[in-house]
């Protein structure tokens, strides 16, 4: 019996001589401290952690390595919960029954009367939907709100509306949609201008009010690197230098002074080579469009990928253009955490401190989806969020095995007394059992004596 016990103390020592899984705290290369107020820990709901651009650009792309630890003297870390925050753009459109009728032609242009019920909506927003056929057309569109058709007392809503349609061989562009200040109105008088005779086909009407929920954003200034132009196809590249490697990029913004119209083709690529461009992670139409007013300008690519040291921007235009770029703009999203002040230690003297910085380090399991209403996101207070610095007890070997031990420990002192304490007692023991053991193969006659 005392054998088997001493084999079993061995095996244990034997397998904590081994090593046992390394703290977490210790596979990560960087950590920041998180300043949570006393407010914080008195309120109901949980707060916010904005991961600053210094941080993302640490973390892995899809902050899989992201560990929230509070520490007290003497304790080991404590993993906290947290949801990650990924807020995205967001348009909620809500749509209304119109009935519509048409109304005799002013001096300038064709009219329509839209009805919005009763009681009134709130509106900011009309489509007018033309037929099919009718393209390569502009028409600017003024748009009145009032109680009654028959009545005068109409209530200027927007006169910079545009209609537009131009109709290319392997391209189409649209503008349908006019938007103005929120009303409250039975009625909208909408008139497109400059055909008073012979009136465009409208098909459609719709009354709409659509809410803007913009995500809270980083936006960098990307300094132009080089700009080549093609002259024979009027293609124009503008390579621009990266301020920050390794964060999502949400939108590229491109300032174009022009007093002329332009409708151009983007696209977007990110690389590690200012001559070569990657993978591409944005298309899309940018322009300044208008008919005798102010014109509309849609200037931003929207983007979804990770950005690396260099941008490469391919705008087609035609031959001949004189279209300069002079400024480009990355929009870089903003992410973060949310985490329950309840889910702390009790103790007052903890620290709180966001750990991250392993490529290898498996995701946690059970997460909840990431949370990506903007309005929420922003509704939550926000606590701070020191600059990362390196992690003191980082160890380099973690990463070799991410979900296993690193590989053998160092074997504590104790742990080799022990060893040798069990070795010692299980010899000694056996030795005493064998040398009282009486013999076995005495012949009868020795046994009589």
């Amino acid at each position: 019996m005392l054998l088997v016990a001493c084999l079993g103390c061995l095996t244990f020592f034997g397998r904590a001589a081994v090593g046992t899984e390394p703290l977490l705290e210790k596979r990560l290369s960087h950590r920041a401290r998180v300043k949570l107020e006393f407010s914080h820990r008195e309120s109901d709901h949980p707060v916010r952690l904005v991961l600053t651009p210094e941080l993302q650009a640490l973390a892995r792309p899809d902050l899989g390595d992201l560990r929230l630890l509070a520490t007290a003297p003497g304790q080991q870390p404590q993993p906290i919960p947290f949801r990650l925050a990924l807020p995205r753009d967001r348009e909620l459109a809500e749509e209304y029954a119109t009935e519509s009728k048409t109304l005799p032609p002013s001096p300038t242009g064709s009219r329509w009367a839209v009805s919005a019920g009763d009681p009134p909506p709130p509106v900011n927003s009309l489509v007018l939907q033309l037929d099919d056929s009718h393209r390569n057309r502009r028409y600017p569109v003024v748009v009145w709100g009032g109680d009654s058709v028959e009545g005068t007392d109409w209530t200027l809503l927007t006169d910079h509306g545009l209609w537009l349609d131009i109709s290319q061989p392997g391209r189409r562009k649209t503008i349908s949609r006019i938007s103005f200040p929120p009303a409250r109105h039975r009625w909208y008088r909408v008139e497109l201008a400059g055909a008073p005779d012979a009136p465009p086909p409208i098909q459609t009407m719709r009354l709409l009010h659509l809410t803007d929920e913009r995500a809270p954003h980083h936006e960098f200034p990307a300094p132009i690197h080089t700009t080549t132009r093609n002259p024979e196809t009027g293609v124009l590249t503008i390579t621009c230098a990266v301020p920050h490697a390794g964060l999502p990029l949400q939108a590229v913004h491109l300032e174009i002074p022009s007093a002329t119209d332009y409708l151009l083709t983007a696209r977007v690529s990110v690389s590690a080579s200012p001559d070569q461009p990657g993978v591409t992670i944005g298309t899309g139409e940018i322009h300044q469009l208008s008919a005798g007013g102010p014109p509309q300008i849609e200037s931003s690519v929207k983007c979804a990928g990770t950005t690396q040291s260099w941008l490469h921007v391919v705008l087609e235009t035609e031959p001949g253009t004189s279209l300069e770029v002079t400024e480009v703009t990355t929009i870089v999203s903003e992410r973060g955490v949310v985490f329950d002040p309840e889910d702390l230690p009790t103790r007052p003297d903890e620290h709180l401190a966001l750990y991250l910085g392993n490529p290898e380090l498996a995701s946690p399991d059970g997460n909840q989806p990431p949370l990506d209403r903007p309005a929420e996101w922003v509704s939550l207070p926000a606590v701070h969020v020191d600059l990362p610095v390196p992690n003191p007890a980082y160890q380099q070997t973690a990463l070799s095995t991410p979900d296993q031990p690193a590989g053998p420990q160092p074997v504590d002192s104790r742990v080799v007394w022990l060893l040798g304490a069990t070795l010692g007692l299980a010899t000694w023991g056996a030795l005493r059992f064998f040398l009282r053991r009486p013999p076995q193969n005495r012949s009868a006659a020795d046994r009589l004596h």
